[in-house]
């Protein structure tokens, strides 16, 4: 299957079109053959790039819906440096964090404006767009950089315990950064579209990987298995509503257990789906709540072998689970996670989990065109 219908399936899925299929694409999570540090890939844009470059013919080489895309920066920071957060690395292959930057929250805080999309970091960024543009010459498309929710951002500038006691003690205050940091990411994202292209742009970082050309924004929000629903509900809900309306929708990406976050979900206008670790929840109820209504995009976990036996285990467990309704596509990482040796390691199932998902899509396809000549009949 080329690109071009790749992307038609996959399209198909995501608006709710065609749920007969499983969506699904394999991620090479070996080490590289030419290692590059972290560090190097966010302080040199041609060693990202090249990097990039090795990793699309990588995973290009397996089954499925994979779609060859740039990512032209890959700070997660972008948005708490533009207040003046500090950023510090633990050593160069750990993602760095950044150091929380207001100390006290008084109101004091009203003062603070939005940062301007000139200030020096959110220019390297737009620096780096250029490079990556320039390199590329058209070839692949494009994807958002590690874009946080609102939450998970403010969070950032306040560090995580003074965050989470300011919902209780300073909530105008958090409110308040709450929406400049939703308008800077705003500002940011729309300006990064102009420059590529609303064609050529995924407007989303984490697995699936790929989201149709003007249907929502993708956000990571590890808060929304954290804080009760009351509270996401007044200090997310809002300011991702923001997002939604500008963008046209909302992907979330969400670590931990979520299952028992589901209701919440629908409350976002225009939900188009959720990536979670499949082997920290009760697949279930997600199936059972967003059938129909979402695409459910989970990616294996870091207890995959632990609690599906592999990845055939855990694509057979979707497979019995899903609906007819049920928009799924799966992220197969080539590696995952052995308890045994406290590393990972190659996946021993990983050809019998695509010959399950080749079998199913197959079947649906015999099963798609029985329907269609019943009705001509």
């Amino acid at each position: 299957m080329n690109i071009a219908d790749r992307k038609k399936l996959l399209e198909r899925i995501w608006r709710l079109e065609d749920t007969s299929k499983i969506g699904y694409h394999v991620i090479d999570t070996s080490p590289r053959p030419n290692p590059v540090t972290e560090k190097e890939m966010c302080e040199q844009p041609h060693k990202l790039f090249n990097a990039q470059l090795g990793d699309i013919e990588r995973n290009l080489q397996y089954p499925g819906h994979y779609i060859p895309q740039l990512i032209p920066y890959t700070f997660l920071h972008i948005v708490t440096s533009a207040f003046g957060a500090r950023v510090r690395w633990a050593d160069e292959n750990t993602p760095p964090w950044s150091e929380p930057v207001i100390s006290v929250l008084d109101d004091s805080v009203f003062d603070i404006c939005k940062p301007a999309l000139h200030k020096d970091c959110i220019l390297k960024a737009f620096e780096w767009v250029r490079f990556f543009i320039e390199k590329n010459s058209g070839k692949h498309g494009f994807r958002a950089i590690n874009l946080q929710s609102p939450m998970t951002n403010v969070a950032g500038l306040l560090g995580d315990h003074q965050f989470l006691t300011s919902l209780y003690d300073s909530p105008r205050q958090v409110k308040h950064l709450l929406q400049i940091v939703t308008e800077l990411m705003i500002g940011f994202v729309k300006k990064e579209i102009t420059m590529i292209g609303s064609e050529n742009f995924a407007n989303i970082y984490s697995y699936p990987d790929w989201l149709p050309p003007g249907f929502g924004i993708g956000i990571a929000d590890d808060y929304l298995a954290v804080i009760s629903p009351e509270m996401y509900r007044e200090f997310a809900l809002p300011f991702n509503n923001q997002l939604s309306e500008h963008f046209n929708g909302l992907f979330i990406h969400s670590c931990g257990r979520i299952e028992d976050r589901i209701d919440i979900l629908h409350e976002h206008h225009n939900f188009r789906g959720i990536n979670f670790e499949a082997s920290d929840n009760d697949i279930r109820p997600i199936i059972e709540a967003l059938s129909g209504k979402a695409v459910i995009a989970p990616h294996p976990g870091l207890h995959c072998r632990e609690k599906f036996g592999g990845l055939a285990g855990y694509v057979d467990a979707f497979i019995k689970e899903k609906r007819p309704d049920t928009a799924i596509i799966l992220t197969l990482e080539t590696n995952t996670y052995n308890p045994k040796t406290n590393s990972y390691a190659r996946d021993e199932t990983l050809q019998e989990a695509l010959g399950m998902l080749e079998d199913f899509n197959g079947k649906s396809t015999r099963i798609s065109s029985y329907a269609r000549l019943a009705e001509l009949k």
